[in-house]
């Protein structure tokens, strides 16, 4: 057919098909555990960042993470409200605004947290495995060039 032709060199089709290939394992091994893709990042990333809050006295807002993951404020609060049902995150009142509050993991969510890393690392150890180390830095340094640039342009 004439559009297997033209879907073999459309980048925006190789990037879905892509997509579909990445997450499709994800997603189900996610799902068992209770959570979707952009609730494991707000885990992991509050886990990574604990040692500056013990550290610094530094405090995670939703802010923080918002800007660090790219998504809407209105998908992070329903993410967050989601987690913190299931037990996994607090949210601590600031003692000095009470209109602001930081984020904590629970313990459960610090063991979750370890769980949700290792199920990533498998994955992206299988990418490595599959087309070599050298391959995929040269992958992952392509595509932060097209990030960047198809951002300043658009």
């Amino acid at each position: 057919m004439e559009i297997d032709q033209y879907l073999r060199q459309s980048p925006i089709y190789l990037f879905n098909e892509i997509h579909q290939i990445l997450f499709r394992d994800i997603k189900l091994i996610l799902k068992e555990k209770g959570v979707n893709f952009l609730q494991a990042l707000i885990v992991i990333t509050l886990f990574l960042e604990r040692r500056k809050i013990k550290d610094n006295r530094k405090k995670i807002s939703p802010g923080d993470i918002f800007k660090s993951l790219k998504v809407s404020k209105g998908a992070m609060s329903q993410n967050l409200s989601f987690l913190e049902e299931k037990g996994l995150l607090k949210r601590i009142l600031d003692q000095e605004d009470a209109r602001s509050f930081s984020l904590e993991l629970t313990e459960l969510g610090e063991k979750n947290a370890l769980e949700l890393m290792q199920i990533m690392e498998l994955k992206e150890k299988n990418i490595e495995k599959k087309m070599g180390k050298n391959h995929l830095e040269q992958l992952v340094d392509t595509l932060e060039q097209f990030k960047k640039g198809y951002f300043l342009n658009s």
